[in-house]
């Protein structure tokens, strides 16, 4: 499949570009005001699935993401230069990868919001690879376990460089002993052994719940062999005893 150079897709029923069992390249595509998600992939086969340049807003479907691409089959995911915003149930963009890489790169991200992982951007499964110069703002993640209300990692040896993330929120209400959430910012969870976090301004996030709220930038939760190095960490909250 191969869509370029100006479409628009809007006021569809579902999703406004689905795409099964292939490897498609999409360019210069306008997606917006769909009843699903804007852009949905399944990519069963060893070729690569790009993304470029494209300006997806304002859709209406629930948690997956705006851009939601499944390669646990095979392939690996390009996606460079993308708006993605203004979407009330939706993370911005949402990978689970395969054996392959993944590569997100100098997309801007913003006002996401989604109701679990990773408001702005959610990665998870597979290794190697790279999240690098995005701008990822006023993004939500929210719910009881929440994770990563700007950027959600569960990849192992992820290089996540040169981003801005800042004023995103995880949150959550109540008082159970379920109600934790962890990381306004980034979030690299138990399957990220070995990543990398690098030259990143992480500023302005916060975690707040009834019960307890961990690391209103940055959270690690059990990665081990993980590289923290030249990040800019300031101005992030969080309601219980953790704010870095």
């Amino acid at each position: 499949l191969l869509a370029k150079n100006g479409i628009t897709v809007l006021n569809g029923g579902g999703p406004g570009i689905t795409a099964d069992n292939c490897s498609p390249y999409l360019a210069r595509c306008e997606v917006h005001h769909n009843a699903g998600q804007g852009i949905r992939i399944s990519s069963s086969g060893a070729g690569t699935v790009k993304i470029e340049d494209c300006d997806v807003h304002d859709n209406y479907g629930t948690d997956a993401g705006a851009i939601a691409v499944n390669a646990s089959g095979g392939g690996s995911v390009d996606i460079a230069r993308c708006t993605v915003r203004d979407h009330n149930s939706l993370r911005g963009i949402g990978i689970t990868a395969g054996a392959l890489p993944v590569k997100i790169e100098d997309c801007y991200v913003a006002r996401c919001n989604v109701a679990f992982n990773g408001g702005g951007v959610s990665l998870s499964g597979g290794a190697n690879h790279v999240v690098r110069g995005n701008l990822i703002e006023h993004c939500r993640a929210t719910g009881a376990e929440a994770r990563g209300g700007g950027v959600h990692i569960n990849s192992g040896t992820t290089l996540i460089e040169r981003n801005i993330v800042r004023n995103n929120v995880v949150t959550a209400t109540g008082s159970g002993s379920t109600i934790l959430v962890y990381a306004g910012g980034i979030y690299l969870g138990s399957n990220s052994d070995g990543s990398t976090l690098s030259n990143n301004e992480i500023t302005g996030n916060t975690a707040t719940a009834g019960r307890r709220a961990w690391g209103g930038g940055v959270w690690l939760e059990s990665a081990s062999n993980c590289t923290l190095t030249g990040n800019t960490v300031t101005g992030n909250s969080t309601n219980y005893s953790s704010t870095g």
